[in-house]
């Protein structure tokens, strides 16, 4: 895990509409562990997420709108509620066809017990490891589970991205609710933290890559459509980086 990461400050970025859809969100709810020990490093796996039941869709949306990372709107406080009203119908159905739910906390629980039990065995010194969901616009909410890792007492905490490439709103979207809930408390973090922000050209990716991913297809697809967009004003050329 030390790979790839840096000790950071969080950016001094306001964001009203962020929160505002704190105060209108239900209390926040944290992934509970079955491990008991004080965790020595906590890993923070950041993502959006996504609602669980076809009740937890309004929420979701309200808090997705009203994230100016992600999205600006003219009158985004008034815009993003309007819109996520009007929207939820719809997502629900959607959410209903494909079972109910977005199975997104079950894949990062799978992948953080996993994570953990390999850190634990490759890394004693900085063992016990625990992973912390934190997502975006759903519980278990990335403010919840700051403060569950300061309760905690972890000493070390990792920042890490579950998006491979790195963008203002998705990644730094989230890293910015890490600055705002320690900004809106006017308090320090008791943790020493560290950010992993992208992984784009881990070797594990690339072996996924080399498989047949269509990956680089749909990349060099998308850059082909900008540029059509663009009218071919610059030159322009797809280019990749590797390791290992």
């Amino acid at each position: 895990m030390a790979e790839g990461t840096a000790t950071v400050v969080m950016p001094r970025w306001s964001s009203t509409a962020a929160a505002a859809a704190t105060s209108q969100r239900p209390e926040a709810k944290t992934h509970v562990q079955p491990d008991k020990r004080k965790p020595k490093t906590g890993i923070l796996m950041l993502n959006m997420g996504g609602p669980e039941t076809v009740d937890d869709v309004h929420d979701f949306l309200l808090r997705l709108f009203l994230d100016t990372d992600l999205m600006k709107l003219p009158v985004q406080s008034k815009l993003g509620p309007f819109i996520a009203k009007r929207r939820t119908p719809k997502i629900q159905e959607q959410y209903r066809k494909i079972g109910g739910g977005s199975p997104i906390k079950k894949w990062t629980v799978q992948q953080g017990e996993g994570m953990v039990k390999l850190l634990n065995e490759l890394s004693p010194a900085t063992a016990p490891h625990k992973y912390y969901i934190g997502f975006r616009y759903v519980d278990p909410l990335t403010e919840a589970a700051i403060q569950e890792m300061e309760s905690d007492g972890v000493e070390r905490a990792i920042a890490f991205t579950q998006y491979p490439q790195y963008s203002c709103s998705t990644t730094g979207s989230s890293l910015n609710a890490i600055y705002r809930y320690y900004n809106s408390k006017g308090v320090q973090p008791t943790m020493k933290w560290s950010v992993i922000d992208r992984w784009p050209t881990h070797p594990l990716l690339i072996q996924v890559v080399n498989r047949g991913d269509p990956y680089p297809q749909e990349v060099g697809a998308t850059v082909q459509k900008v540029m059509e967009k663009l009218n071919f004003s610059n030159p322009y050329r797809l280019v990749w980086q590797s390791k290992g």
